[in-house]
């Protein structure tokens, strides 16, 4: 992974999984997602008329131990202007698929974690309150509010506000990691995302 805090632009962070432990690859989550049957009955139904499905970049966000994976999917109707429209969500967290119609909710059945307040606030100060399981679970809050900010300034073709979004929403998954890795660096014994 590469950050993208002002401080760090740039640097390369290698994360490191239990030995014996596989990763999924971007095939084998592409894979998982086509063959989720609510996926599939909704790819389906948006592809008719000569609409056009086309996938977003997938999304890598190691949390913890774990890895989840986030796939847009958007559709273009068979006009010559029409423009993609977000469709649908896909996020993977282990081997469960969730579909919904926002990242906020494809996330929050994922994982189990709401997504309340406002996008843009501001995270908590380094040594924020609280244990570390609850500064993560707020950090990854507002990340997830960051992703929902962008994906409305890309709907809205804003993309100077989808970057900083993302940016945000990156840094913020960074900081919940950092947390988690803790003094040593090295990630937590745990073996899923907390909701």
């Amino acid at each position: 992974a590469v950050n993208s805090d002002p401080e760090d632009y740039g640097e390369l962070v290698a994360f490191t999984f239990p030995s014996g432990r596989d990763v999924d690859g971007p095939g084998l989550i592409f894979s998982r997602i086509n063959s989720d049957q609510e996926f599939s009955e909704a790819r389906t139904l948006l592809g008719t008329g000569g609409s056009e499905v086309r996938f977003g970049d997938l999304l890598t966000i190691p949390i913890e131990d774990s890895i989840l994976y986030v796939l847009p999917m958007y559709v273009r109707a068979n006009q010559e202007a029409a423009v993609p429209e977000l469709k649908l969500v896909m996020v993977v967290n282990g081997s469960s698929v969730s579909v919904a119609t926002s990242l906020s909710e494809a996330i929050e059945e994922a994982t189990g974690a709401t997504t309340g307040g406002e996008p843009g606030g501001e995270p908590p100060p380094d040594g924020g309150t609280g244990t570390v399981d609850q500064q993560v679970q707020q950090l990854l809050r507002q990340a997830v509010e960051h992703f929902v900010a962008a994906e409305a300034a890309l709907r809205d073709g804003d993309l100077a506000t989808y970057q900083a979004e993302l940016e945000q929403a990156q840094a913020l998954v960074e900081r919940a990691n950092d947390l988690v890795a803790g003094p040593t660096g090295e990630p937590s014994p745990s073996p899923s995302v907390s909701p």
